[in-house]
């Protein structure tokens, strides 16, 4: 599936609106049942040290959508 297709069917929610844990796992269940290739989905990256500037960026809802690396 592509990630525009993937946004479309309304599984799964951007970042800063994803709050249930629910439909946190909803969501991770329908990418694995796909084998939808995530990475592509990721218009930033920041490591663990990093998440206070990433939550500052999306927090002003500016930015595409992001993944903190915990490791």
């Amino acid at each position: 599936m592509r990630p525009d297709a993937l946004a479309a069917s309304g599984q799964c929610v951007d970042s800063h609106r994803a709050g249930s844990t629910v439909g946190q796992a909803a969501c991770a269940q329908f990418v694995a049942d796909r084998g939808i290739e995530v990475d592509r989905l990721f218009t930033h990256r920041w490591k663990l040290a990093q998440a206070e500037e990433a939550y500052r960026l999306f927090d002003a809802q500016t930015a595409g959508r992001g993944v903190i690396d915990p490791s």
